[in-house]
């Protein structure tokens, strides 16, 4: 689900790059990339506050703040990239989307694919 999350962002950076600035164009991909952060996000939730049931609360807590600290870092980015075009925005959301799945596939791909015993110590 990731990597079409990724591609659809791409599709939105294109519209931008050819200078297409209806609301459909900006609109249409954002809700397709929408619904993949909404089928994504309760399961990488649950993943994260999983390991940790003893402390849930904490867990959580972490987690939020860690989202919005992000998504705070990504707002300020876009506002000083912002050129008057949805490219800006286009653009972080894409590096996002990006970034998520480069954790997904090093947190969590990577690691499964090492069999037991292979001189990769175990947390």
């Amino acid at each position: 689900m990731l990597k079409q999350d990724v591609t659809l962002d791409c599709l939105t950076d294109l519209t931008a790059l050819a200078k297409v600035f209806t609301a459909l164009a900006v609109m249409l991909p954002m809700m397709l990339y929408m619904i993949g952060v909404g089928i994504v996000l309760p399961q990488s939730t649950a993943g994260a506050i999983g390991p940790f049931p003893q402390m849930a609360g904490s867990a959580s807590a972490l987690l939020g703040m860690v989202q919005m600290s992000v998504a705070a870092a990504a707002g300020v980015l876009v506002g000083h990239l912002h050129s008057g075009t949805p490219l800006a925005m286009a653009a972080i959301i894409a590096l996002m989307g990006a970034a998520g799945l480069a954790s997904f596939i090093g947190l969590v791909w990577l690691p499964a694919r090492v069999p037991r015993g292979c001189g990769v110590r175990e947390a």
